[in-house]
Order: C-alpha cells, then sequence, then structure tokens
C-alpha cells in the first residue's frame, strides 16, 4: 500500500513524490512496513516525534483525512480495516454510525473485527448516547423495506 496509498495523501499535502521518498530512504533503518501500516522501529523514537510534532488537534485532523480518504473506496476488506478506525480517531460520530449501521458494511466486519465493532459502538454509545440495537433495528427495518420496493 506504501505507493498506491501513500503518495495520493502526501501529494494533497503539497508533497512530491522524491520529497517523501528521500525521507523514507534517509529513515530506513528508524521506520518499517508492514500490512499497509508505517511505523517507528523504536518506541523511543515515536513518542519523541509525536511529542515534538503531532499535536491532539492535528493528531484528529490527519485521521479526517484519512477517514476522507478511505470514504472514497469501494466497501472491501481495506475500507472495513481502516475506515472506521480513523472515523473514531477523527471523533466522526456521525458518519461512523452510519458506516457501522450499514449491513453491508457489518457483512464484512464483523468476521474479521467483531471486537473492533464491539469497541467502536462502546465509544458511540459514550460519546452520543446512541443505542446500538435501536439503530441496527432501524436499519434492518430500512433495508427490508428497499427490498421490498
Amino acid at each position: 500500500y506504501l505507493d498506491s496509498e501513500l503518495t495520493p495523501l502526501l501529494e494533497n499535502k503539497g508533497l512530491e513524490v522524491h520529497e517523501w521518498s528521500s525521507l523514507i530512504v534517509v529513515m530506513q533503518d528508524m521506520i518499517y512496513s508492514s500490512g499497509g501500516l508505517i511505523n517507528f522501529s523504536n518506541s523511543d523514537m515515536r513518542e519523541a516525534v509525536e511529542h515534538k510534532y503531532i499535536t491532539t488537534e492535528k493528531l484528529v485532523l490527519l485521521h479526517q483525512d484519512l477517514a476522507n480518504y478511505f470514504a472514497r473506496f469501494e466497501l472491501n476488506d481495506r475500507k472495513v480495516d481502516e475506515y472506521p478506525y480513523h472515523l473514531e480517531r477523527a471523533k466522526s460520530y456521525a458518519s461512523l454510525q452510519a458506516f457501522l449501521v450499514d449491513v453491508r458494511a457489518f457483512d464484512l466486519m464483523y468476521p474479521k473485527h467483531k471486537w473492533d465493532l464491539i469497541g467502536y459502538w462502546r465509544t458511540l454509545e459514550k460519546e452520543t448516547h446512541v443505542n446500538v440495537f435501536e439503530q441496527y433495528k432501524i436499519a434492518l427495518h430500512s433495508t427490508m423495506i428497499s427490498d421490498l420496493i
């Protein structure tokens, strides 16, 4: 995912490919990529970078940018992996709720990400006082009606 996903995200922020690829080369001993995620090899390094460059507000905005990026994906495993995570971190609770009650998203998410799904609903219950059962009941009712039409 490094080239196919990172390039448009960074270009959207005004960074050219040669700028960030040079940085990746210089930092190759300090970072690693696994499953499409780039991480620091050392937690102390990660914490130092976060402390120096990333405020809580910036982090929320970064997660919103990532959520917006994954929102454009067709519904697939990659979207199910990333989109709700970034919505939750961006505090985009209405969008998170809309995604979670989508029956097609639920079908993809539940087998592999059951505990994440439960965690997202707990966050929604805590932050918005939404009732999970009521939301699924409404979603299922709407789905059944649209299937009849």
